[in-house]
């Protein structure tokens, strides 16, 4: 099967329901040559009937090798991907990955991905004083304006009273996807309680 067929296969996937038989396929092609194929089969992982977040090591297992991937758009499918599973390993790796990702959009990612695992596994009312002294810390020398929003996302997950104004100051980026960003964020902060997730 050529890397176009095999594209075209996880992409007529997503279309559709998918079966058990096609989670052998979906695992194969997280391991594929191709960046791009590996980057669609990390997104389907999860979607693979019987999936459960609680209980499916090796597919945890294997998101978590795929957020060491060369390629940033894997890394951050990966991610994703993490940010639905609940074994403690998955909030700890993309805790790891937040600090050692060096391509600023997938570490953006890793921020907002371990800020959802973290808030939408928790207990109701859990202190998040820990995280949040994280993040107080790493805005003293993140520079990324993607990782700074993504922050601040994470800091209204976590309940911090400014957070929503520090969001809504990036409307005023001059990168639109920045602006963007903002707007996907306030989408989800408005659509789900704030210990919840889009």
């Amino acid at each position: 099967m050529t890397t176009d067929q095999k594209f075209q296969k996880l992409i007529d996937m997503d279309e559709r329901p998918l079966t058990k038989e096609d989670g052998e396929f979906i695992r194969k092609m997280c391991l594929d040559a191709d960046a791009l194929v590996r980057s669609e089969a990390t997104s389907l992982l999860i979607c693979i009937p019987n999936f459960d977040p609680n209980l499916d090591i090796q597919d945890i297992d294997l998101l978590i090798r795929l957020c060491d991937d060369p390629e940033m758009i894997v890394r951050t499918e990966a991610y994703d991907a993490l940010s639905w599973c609940i074994p403690e390993k998955a909030g700890q790796k993309l805790f790891d990955c937040i600090q050692t990702d060096k391509d600023e959009i997938a570490r953006s990612f890793a921020v907002f991905c371990w800020a959802d695992v973290i808030s939408r596994h928790s207990p109701k009312n859990r202190d998040f004083s820990g995280e949040i002294a994280f993040i107080r810390q790493w805005l003293k020398t993140e520079i990324s304006e993607h990782c700074r929003l993504s922050c601040a996302y994470a800091l209204y997950l976590f309940h911090e009273p400014d957070a929503l104004e520090m969001m809504l100051n990036y409307l005023h980026s001059e990168d639109y996807r920045i602006r963007c960003s903002v707007i996907h964020h306030s989408q989800c902060i408005t659509t789900t309680p704030q210990n919840g997730n889009c």
